[in-house]
């Protein structure tokens, strides 16, 4: 599928263009600056060792213009098993942190199990109406995680944390089969072999298993629809049309981020249609819409029947991109400050009035941030940093917000997230390091294939693009960019792969 008539040729320079870009950028700021994040969210700009992260890049290079060069390590990287053993371990690992601490959730994850333990008590007193109910009132988006936590506590029991973790874990497993099946399928098994180690080595993603939110489970579904609709295209199997369908719709009931990756994939979908000419592909693309326009009256439906409160449409989306537009006092820029909360709660809780307000603040904002260039660009430099430039992706603050039961955790287990720790700090060295070597290695691969990428390898990239515009004007958060960090890592393999196939053109 390569691009081919003026349309496909224009959308894939822009994709390139947008990704060279964003990842030049990105990697600027990761080689001479490090935003670190504290528990409470506050954020610092601190400099880089730049000779330090230039060093690591060349010895990841020199790493993979050796293994090019070696018949042996070619074959021993083709090996399936490969792949297997490095998940085998890390999944070990994990399981060794959930088991180990055994923490319980807090903040928004905290609230969404407490409302499912209300719900299944049948506690409907005061304090449940004023925190739990009133919550979910402003945040319908957590219906479907509240309802699959539900679900799931009357089957292990009320608060099993480590059961939802469990979960979770299983979740990261299957994300990474599917991301591993579609990169063997378009960029052949050693790419995808090499991929899935640098992703078991990738923790602030992996770390998240303890996250008990929809983060891994959404996750999971959102790779298997990405998989499943490329084997549409090859195949023209509407069963596997079907099941991406279902997949996409079940990323966004757990997690209304992923709503990225649907707008992805019907992209992806249409573009295919155009050339194809197949009308099945566009049967499917209706498919993905219909499904996805019901998750939010489907997971209305079905908190509202276990919980008994009436349907809430929540604070409005403009409430977001306004946050996302201020200042946060003490926190970067377009981080959390409440006014979301503080919008809703000041118009009587009606949803539209809010974003009447919304509305309101915004045409005061946007003006004023076009007519303050030098403002704006230091407002907007800033917040990326602070989210896109922090290397452990706020995997560890967001442990130590989780309190501990009643029992002590095991010391080398802590040593993990407490920052004082010498174990902590090593960890965050390497997340550092990790992070420059990624970014160096996709910036390369888009230079390089500049215009080799058709509409199926840069799949990845479009929700890379995706997730970056979202968040350029959405809240800033790190559990939000770290998910596409990780699907830049295909990318980052087949850049090194592709300097050293340069290196070896030039010397023949």
């Amino acid at each position: 599928m390569k691009f081919s008539c003026k349309f496909d040729k224009f959308y894939g320079y822009v994709v390139n263009t947008i990704m060279v870009l964003v990842t030049g950028a990105l990697l600027l700021l990761a080689l001479f600056s490090t935003s670190v994040i504290t528990a409470g969210e506050y954020t610092t700009y601190a400099s880089d060792n730049v000779f330090l992260q230039i060093i690591a890049v060349a010895v990841v290079m020199v790493i993979a213009v050796c293994a090019v060069k070696s018949e042996k390590i070619k074959k021993m990287l083709e090996n399936p098993m490969l792949p297997r053993i490095a998940f085998i371990a890390l999944a070990s690992f994990l399981l060794v942190l959930i088991v180990g601490t055994q923490l319980s959730p807090g903040s928004d994850s905290g609230m969404i199990c407490a409302v499912a333990r209300r719900i299944i008590s049948n506690d409907l007193s005061e304090d449940f109406t004023l925190t739990t109910i009133q919550y979910m009132q402003k945040y319908p988006n957590q219906n479907g995680m509240v309802v699959f936590i539900y679900l799931l506590f009357n089957l292990v029991g009320v608060d099993n944390y480590v059961a939802l973790q469990i979960i979770n874990l299983i979740s990261l497993g299957v994300a990474y089969y599917f991301i591993y099946v579609l990169l063997r399928e378009l960029f052949g098994i050693r790419i995808a072999n090499v991929s899935l180690l640098i992703m078991c080595a990738f923790l602030p993603f992996s770390i998240y298993v303890m996250f008990v939110y929809g983060t891994m489970l959404g996750m999971a579904f959102a790779m298997m629809a990405c998989t499943f609709l490329v084997k549409f295209f090859k195949t023209g199997k509407m069963r596997y049309g079907f099941i991406a369908a279902v997949s996409a719709a079940l990323a966004t009931a757990f997690k209304s981020n992923y709503m990225i990756v649907f707008v992805a994939l019907v992209i992806t979908a249409l573009l295919v249609f155009l050339r194809s000419k197949d009308f099945k592909v566009l049967a499917v693309v209706a498919l993905v819409c219909i499904l996805n326009l019901l998750v939010s009256p489907v997971t209305s439906a079905l908190y509202s029947k276990i919980s008994g409160a009436e349907p809430s449409n929540g604070i409005p989306h403009l409430a977001w991109v306004a946050m996302g537009l201020q200042e946060s006092k003490g926190k970067a820029e377009g981080w959390y400050n409440g006014y979301n909360d503080m919008v809703f709660e000041n118009n009587g809780r009606d949803t539209a009035l809010a974003n009447e307000e919304c509305k309101a603040y915004l045409s005061e904002r946007i003006p004023y941030m076009l007519k303050n260039p030098a403002y704006t660009l230091k407002f907007f430099a800033k917040k990326t940093a602070s989210q896109w430039n922090n290397p452990t992706f706020e995997c560890f603050t967001f442990i130590q917000d989780m309190q501990i039961n009643h029992h002590k955790v095991m010391p080398a287990l802590q040593a993990l997230y407490d920052n004082d720790s010498g174990v902590n700090k090593m960890l965050a060295f390497w997340m550092n390091i990790m992070q420059s070597c990624i970014l160096a290695g996709a910036f390369l691969y888009f230079v390089i294939n500049f215009k080799k990428n058709d509409v199926l390898t840069l799949l990845y990239a479009v929700i890379f693009v995706g997730g970056f515009l979202f968040h350029f004007i959405w809240e800033a958060k790190c559990q939000y960019t770290v998910v596409y960090v990780l699907l830049l890592i295909p990318y980052a393999v087949m850049g090194y792969n592709a300097v050293c196939k340069k290196i070896a053109e030039r010397k023949k």
